[in-house]
């Protein structure tokens, strides 16, 4: 992944650049192509159709060249935000998101973190919760006299439960 990204910075023109330069070209080459077509089969084509057929293909390959800019901007996100909600779902509340340079629904990454924070501090007092709890339940076993043989077994039950 790094590889790849210091590649494409060594070119030092920007992605957004290259898929521009993109549909000048495709405008050139169609102005040339239909030029060149029209002599070969002999068609009387006037300058003017040139034209028009020529910004027609333009506007076919820009529209094209600005769904892969929007593809790559909103799409990649999102699998980098489907990716971090596996991650939290496992329980590792610890990795922060983060998105590429660039990248759209920048707003998304500081609602993902907040949101994984709030998660990770509930299960910590969950946590917390259950020891005390634990710990209580312990203390009444210890209390707990030999007459009382149901409740010492179901205070048992309940800290294995716990420790599970």
């Amino acid at each position: 992944m790094e590889n790849r990204r210091s590649k494409r910075k060594g070119l030092g023109i920007g992605y957004d650049i290259i898929v521009s330069l993109m549909g000048v070209i495709s405008f050139l080459f169609s102005y040339v192509g239909i030029s060149l077509i029209s002599i070969v089969f002999g068609l009387n084509l006037s300058p003017e159709a040139i034209n028009v057929v020529s910004v027609g293909i333009f506007i076919l390959i820009s529209w094209y060249g600005l769904g892969i800019i929007i593809n790559h901007r909103t799409m990649g996100p999102m699998g980098a935000v489907k990716r971090h909600f596996s991650i939290v779902a496992n329980g590792d509340y610890y990795l922060k998101f983060r998105l590429r340079r660039g990248d759209d629904l920048k707003y998304v990454t500081d609602f993902l973190n907040n949101m994984t924070e709030a998660l990770m501090q509930q299960e910590e007092k969950s946590i917390d919760r259950l020891n005390a709890l634990k710990s209580d339940l312990e203390f009444l076993l210890t209390r707990a006299t030999d007459d009382d043989f149901d409740l010492v077994e179901k205070i048992k039950q309940i800290i294995l439960k716990l420790e599970e």
